[in-house]
């Protein structure tokens, strides 16, 4: 069996159209309709199959490496491996062109146009820092809209990738990360998570939060601590409640105060404006009943 090397008599370039990429065999292999070579009344199940050149690094195996992108419509470069017998038509490469003034193929994103939609999620949501400029932007995109910029635009430097959904992750110029999903998010960690962040955190949920917490859960600042609810707020501690205050502690309530179930126990004194009212009992266990501030009974 011989072989024919390139530059031999009967090799030739052709250029041809991409019409089918659908392989059977999953290999990357596309059908190209070749200009000057198929008639037109070929039809595209009559095309042979062409065979498309990959770089070293995606020439893999056992499923290792990059898969071919080819897009119907795309004009290719190649040559028969077969010389005259014209079935082993081999793919070298892709030639970019504007078949239209509708269509172009690079694309827009490359070209310093700012196409995908992005719609705020309130004013929390930093605007785009697209600001590509044609030949820097590196853009890889899809049939369903699915597209990573890789933007070395001088100044406005950017990695982004984005979901046809709206979910994008993009990094700006100067580091800063926004991570946005229109659905649900979910976050799993098999082992440890450490978050340290040097500022300040802000965290706004306008539905419902829940945390549950199947050990301890230690919370401790070096500053203030405000808890404020426009609605009942609600302690429960099923082995007990602990206040603990290294000075005072004052509390507060327009409708008073009430001990609604057991009773109230005290080693130190009680004093109000208006005189206490309750049972007590004193340090030695006898009960004192005291009616706004006068005792009435001593047990």
């Amino acid at each position: 069996m011989t072989t024919q090397a390139i530059g031999e008599e009967g090799f030739r370039l052709f250029i041809g159209i991409v019409e089918e990429v659908n392989d059977p065999r999953q290999l990357g292999r596309v059908k190209v309709r070749i200009l000057h070579e198929d008639d037109t009344d070929v039809t595209t199940e009559d095309l042979d199959w062409a065979q498309v050149m990959t770089p070293v690094t995606s020439a893999g195996t056992d499923g290792i490496g990059e898969t071919p992108s080819l897009q119907k419509g795309s004009r290719v470069i190649g040559f028969f491996i077969d010389g005259q017998e014209k079935q082993l038509p081999l793919i070298i490469g892709s030639v970019p062109t504007i078949p239209s003034e509708a269509r172009h193929a690079i694309n827009k994103l490359a070209r310093g146009q700012q196409v995908l939609r992005k719609d705020k999620v309130g004013e929390a949501e930093p605007d785009s820092p697209y600001k590509a400029e044609y030949p820097y932007n590196k853009v890889i995109s899809t049939e369903a809209g699915h597209v990573i910029e890789l933007d070395d635009t001088p100044g406005n430097e950017r990695v982004h990738i984005y979901h046809t959904a709206g979910a994008y992750i993009e990094i700006n110029r100067t580091g800063q990360m926004v991570i946005k999903t229109p659905d649900d998010s979910f976050d799993i960690v098999g082992k440890n998570k450490n978050i340290f962040i040097k500022g300040d955190c802000n965290l706004q949920v306008q539905g419902n939060m829940n945390a549950v917490v199947k050990g301890n859960m230690t919370s401790a600042t070096e500053g203030d601590v405000t808890i404020s609810s426009k609605g009942i707020l609600s302690l429960f501690g099923k082995g007990g409640i602990r206040l603990r205050s290294g000075g005072s502690i004052a509390m507060a309530g327009p409708g008073g105060v009430a001990v609604t179930q057991g009773g109230l126990t005290t080693l130190g004194s009680i004093s109000s404006g208006t005189g206490a009212t309750g049972s007590f009992t004193t340090p030695s266990g006898k009960t004192v009943h005291v009616s706004k501030g006068i005792v009435s009974n001593i047990y």
